[in-house]
């Protein structure tokens, strides 16, 4: 009887919640091939609303959040783009992450994550402020209140204070670190708050207040370089994007793109030096370097994550750094990349390879498509360094 009964509950409680979207996992305008593991998992078109990157709101509980069901495993990363509302001067907003119930209220659920965000805007000119490496100086701070509700009753506050920059859109990630959330925003981190309650307690995000979100995606894992990547069968072509997450130190780095079948070489190769402030494009074909191309500005910053996006054309390719252009490439071999490697200092967080919308999907989605490899091994990029 007693186990009828909790039969009875679980389906009440989950009809209840019908209605809420699930999460996104990529940002992509159709489908995408997404790193799980040791391989790329293909991902379906995103669900959050017909209109690219525009989440939507919901109606519960006399609410009207941003609202998505989920689970938040370690080394996951929630991507989340909001433009602020907040009027001239000052305003809040909130985002919670949850279980048990979408919102927060009287005694039930739990919220893991409870981030109360409030921005104020620099009246005075801030003397003696510093400013980033990109040049940028604050115009305005950004304070939060992070803490864990749990049976009805709020834990101890942990409270931060730090800069805003441009006018009013913010960018940030939480990503789930081995024993704690580790929160950004403009690339730095902000605030780091220890697990008080497990991640398995989660199945809800939302967010509420005086923000319009833009973009909110959850994925990714962590990696570090040395890292091959062997892409989905036919490669990158013109019409992909790949997109990547990644956290550089204070060291060099660098990606290069090779042909696992056709002894072609390096067939594009971008180093970052950070003692030179340089950024530098080229290839390898056969035994000869080519030309170099030096990117239009240097917009790494050690410890800062960025977010890179690789545009595939018919003749080149462009590489965007947190949304603007970085520098423009031309295919020096056949415009198709089988595979890719990364070097030096670099942790990897999200790899994304987006497909070119289509009307109709390859596959249907009750099965899980697995392609490529994702490891250590470095070889084929090593066999075409110089000596």
């Amino acid at each position: 009887m007693l186990w009828l009964v909790l039969l009875l509950f679980l389906a009440t409680v989950q009809g209840q919640f019908t209605n809420i979207p699930k999460m996104d996992e990529h940002r992509c305008l159709a489908s995408a091939w997404v790193a799980d593991g040791n391989r790329f998992r293909y991902a379906w078109l995103r669900k959050s609303s017909p209109i690219p990157f525009k989440p939507r709101k919901i109606l519960i509980d006399g609410e009207y959040p941003w609202l998505y069901t989920t689970s938040f495993r370690k080394g996951q990363t929630l991507h989340i783009l909001a433009e602020l509302t907040v009027g001239n001067y000052a305003g809040n907003f909130e985002f919670n992450v949850l279980g048990g119930a979408p919102v927060i209220k009287d005694n039930s659920g739990a919220d893991v994550l409870h981030l109360k965000f409030y921005k104020a805007r620099n009246i005075l000119p801030q003397i003696g402020q510093s400013g980033r490496s990109d040049g940028r100086r604050p115009t305005g701070s950004l304070s939060v209140v992070a803490n864990t509700r749990r049976g009805g009753e709020w834990m101890s506050e942990v409270k931060k204070v730090g800069p805003f920059y441009g006018d009013n859109e913010l960018p940030m990630t939480i990503t789930a670190m081995e024993d704690k959330f580790e929160i950004r925003t403009f690339g730095e981190v902000f605030i780091e708050y220890p697990y008080r309650l497990s991640l398995d307690h989660i199945n809800f995000i939302n967010a509420l207040g005086e923000l319009n979100l833009k973009l909110l995606y959850l994925g990714g894992q962590l990696m570090k370089a040395p890292l091959r990547v062997l892409f989905p069968v036919g490669g990158i072509k013109p019409g992909f994007n790949l997109i990547f997450l990644a956290i550089p130190s204070n060291e060099n780095f660098s990606i290069a793109f090779t042909d696992p079948e056709v002894e072609l070489g390096i067939m594009f190769e971008m180093k970052v030096n950070f003692d030179q402030s340089t950024v530098i494009l080229n290839s390898k074909i056969w035994k000869d370097w080519g030309q170099e191309v030096r990117a239009s500005h240097f917009p790494f910053k050690a410890g800062k994550a960025f977010e890179m996006e690789i545009r595939f054309f018919e003749k080149t390719l462009t590489v965007y750094v947190d949304t603007k252009e970085l520098a423009t490439f031309d295919h020096r071999a056949k415009p198709v990349y089988g595979e890719m490697s990364f070097y030096g200092s670099l942790e990897i967080r999200t790899l994304t390879i987006c497909e070119p919308p289509r009307s109709v999907s390859r596959y249907t989605e009750d099965i899980k498509i697995y392609t490529g490899e994702i490891s250590n091994r470095v070889w084929s990029y090593q066999r075409w360094k110089d000596p």
